[in-house]
């Protein structure tokens, strides 16, 4: 009889009027000694004033890698692991420049260029060197000639910089190159500079052995490298080399082909010289186009101030027109790179 009236005044409502706290509260019953207390229930029973405390308690097995007992009779890990997310090195244009670096550095296709390169300009620069010195009225300007063996060394950078590109498509590993760098103008730019700087670099040591290898021969009418004008044959020639390595590069993105490439840098160096060297005999306006195509102009590159080279043009206009060869079929390239399928 007292456990149902119990019951009853459990379930019963307030009559109102009447206080909240005038109404006889029943504790919580106790557990039966040894029956274990649910994780649910036991947190449900912590007091609602330190919440802080009981947390801290129910996370404490869990720390010490103890298995707290789920409802339903099932074990659950107190504890779970987040999942470990994958840390991915950040990519950058000079992560880029390095990979391709090292792909150009590695080919012996690149050193045989380069020991072509340095030979052709090398030996008709000191070939033509000594003969004028001792010719009467150009002894004194045999210095002058350090760069003019550039023009056939030009070759064989044009087929280096055409070498890179169209031996990727034709082996396919430019599906790989794109693969390992999604960014095409990023893939782009890291190639460009790559030719761009070993170019140059093989230009200033070319120009800089050829100096060297004057020296015995010309002796006392050898150019001074203090000179400020003389020492434009050294950046200048850097940059020719440069120019048409960027040309010939562009050139393997259009045709895919290393045959096509070289053969259309080969036109423009020397083949479409002879007949517009034919044809200005007649017409000036030839001889205006033969000065503005990469041959002339690259060898105005590299001769910034003139001593050796002459043009009917305006000399600086030469020479931005050198720098054009570079840069107009770079950016067709590039267009042409990003729209097409590799």
């Amino acid at each position: 009889m007292t456990a149902t009236n119990h019951s009853a005044n459990q379930g019963r409502v307030p009559a109102q009027g009447v206080p909240a706290q005038q109404m006889p509260t029943t504790a919580p019953a106790a557990p039966v000694q040894g029956t274990p207390v649910p994780a649910q229930a036991a947190y449900a029973q912590a007091p609602a004033a330190a919440p802080a405390a009981h947390v801290q308690a129910a996370q404490a097995p869990a720390q010490q890698g103890q298995v707290m007992q789920a409802p339903h009779g099932r074990q659950a890990p107190a504890q779970q692991r987040a999942p470990r997310r994958r840390v991915q090195a950040k990519q950058t244009f000079f992560s880029v420049f390095r990979s391709e670096w090292s792909k150009l550095a590695s080919l012996r296709s690149t050193w045989i260029t380069a020991a072509i390169a340095s030979l052709i300009t090398i030996g008709f620069s000191v070939a033509l060197m000594a003969q004028y010195s001792g010719m009467k009225g150009y002894a004194d300007k045999a210095a002058n000639y350090l760069t003019v063996g550039s023009s056939f060394g030009q070759i064989a950078v044009a087929v280096l910089g055409a070498l890179l590109i169209t031996g990727e498509y034709s082996s396919g590993q430019i599906r790989s190159s794109l693969a390992a760098v999604p960014r095409r103008g990023r893939l782009f730019a890291a190639k460009a500079a790559a030719v761009t700087i070993f170019s140059a670099l093989l230009g200033l040591v070319t120009v800089t052995l050829t100096y060297l290898f004057s020296l015995p021969i010309l002796g006392d009418k050898a150019g001074s490298l203090s000179n400020p004008e003389y020492l434009g044959f050294f950046w200048g020639t850097a940059l020719a080399f440069a120019i048409i390595g960027l040309m010939a590069m562009s050139f393997g993105y259009i045709l895919r082909s290393t045959a096509g490439s070289i053969s259309l840098v080969v036109v423009l160096l020397f083949v479409i010289q002879i007949p517009l060297g034919l044809a200005s005999t007649k017409w000036s306006w030839a001889a205006y186009a033969a000065e503005i195509m990469p041959s002339t102009s690259g060898a105005a590159a590299a001769d910034p101030y003139g001593l050796f080279v002459t043009t009917k043009l305006d000399y600086d206009l030469v020479i931005a027109c050198g720098y054009a060869w570079a840069i107009i079929p770079m950016i067709i390239a590039f267009f042409v790179f990003s729209k097409r399928d590799a």
